[in-house]
């Protein structure tokens, strides 16, 4: 239930920014496996992986189009 919770809450614009603050700012301190740490995309293994490779690719800035 407290997933379900906390899942809401990041699905917020305010939280939404901050998430990606920290991808942009802060990357150095998550403590996953990294891959790849550039200046615009972070790539880490999945810390709780539901397949064998399990990687997740994350903007540091905001992509308002693809």
């Amino acid at each position: 239930m407290l997933k379900k919770v906390l899942f809401k809450i990041t699905k917020g614009p305010f939280m939404g920014s901050m998430v990606g603050k920290v991808f942009q700012y802060c990357s150095r301190l998550i403590l996953v496996k990294k891959i790849y740490n550039g200046k615009e995309v972070i790539a880490f293994y999945h810390p709780q992986p539901s397949y064998q490779n399990h990687v997740i690719i994350v903007p540091k800035k905001a992509i308002k189009n693809l």
